[in-house]
């Protein structure tokens, strides 16, 4: 699934809108009919082009209107969390020096940035890299690893709404094995990729557990035990 967001050029988290903006954009470069004097390798490339495109475009709006209208209508995942916005690898470049005090610990620093969020761990080449805790001004915190910036490795995220994921991470999102516990107990325990449950795992829910293999939220095989 991943290969239809690069396709369109958009990130896994793209929304409809921007997804729909992207296909549009990419219809309009590599539509076939804009090569009609081209020689006849062009001609292929931009009709392979294009029908991987709109195969992407499809994909993708399956998958959205799928989450809307599938396991989600039983609201197991509406108040899903995810660890870092968008922006997040934006707001956390090296921002001008005087805003990073040494520890006791060597090696590792405190940065204060201007949005209100605090970093403290380890750096490389002015970006956080290694062993670190991050607090967001939002009251979401995170310990574990980074990399280039990013939470990149094992860790644990605590939402400020009481929510919980421990495991690893992929630049900021949720991605590998993980154990993702809500405020009111509810937990998944199981595989995520792009911040959604991806792959095998279990859903713990009102006593029941949901298991099996899901796709991007939804659980596929379903089944209850």
């Amino acid at each position: 699934m991943i290969q239809y967001y690069k396709i369109l050029g958009v990130s896994s988290r793209a929304s409809l809108t921007e997804i729909k903006k992207a296909y549009k954009e990419q219809v309009k470069k590599w539509h076939p009919d804009r090569f009609p004097h081209a020689d006849e390798s062009a001609q292929k490339k931009a009709h392979d082009l294009f029908s991987s495109i709109t195969e992407a475009y499809q994909k993708l709006v399956d998958l959205h209107t799928n989450r809307q209208q599938g396991f989600y209508e039983e609201d197991r995942f509406s108040g899903f969390q995810r660890p870092f916005n968008p922006d997040f690898g934006r707001t956390t470049q090296p921002p001008p020096p005087g805003v990073r005090a040494e520890t006791d610990i060597p090696g590792y620093f405190i940065q204060t940035f201007n949005n209100g969020d605090r970093y403290e761990g380890q750096f490389h080449n002015d970006m956080m890299h290694g062993m670190g805790h991050y607090v967001r001004a939002n009251g979401d915190v995170y310990t574990g690893q980074f990399r280039f910036n990013k939470a990149h490795g094992n860790g644990k995220m605590t939402f400020a709404n009481g929510d919980t994921y421990t495991g690893e991470f992929v630049e900021d999102a949720m991605c590998g094995r993980g154990t993702y516990i809500y405020a009111n107990g509810d937990r998944y325990v199981g595989r995520f990729q792009a911040d959604m449950p991806h792959g095998e795992g279990v859903l713990i829910s009102d006593g029941k557990a949901y298991g099996g293999q899901w796709e991007f939220g939804q659980l596929r095989a379903e089944g209850s035990m």
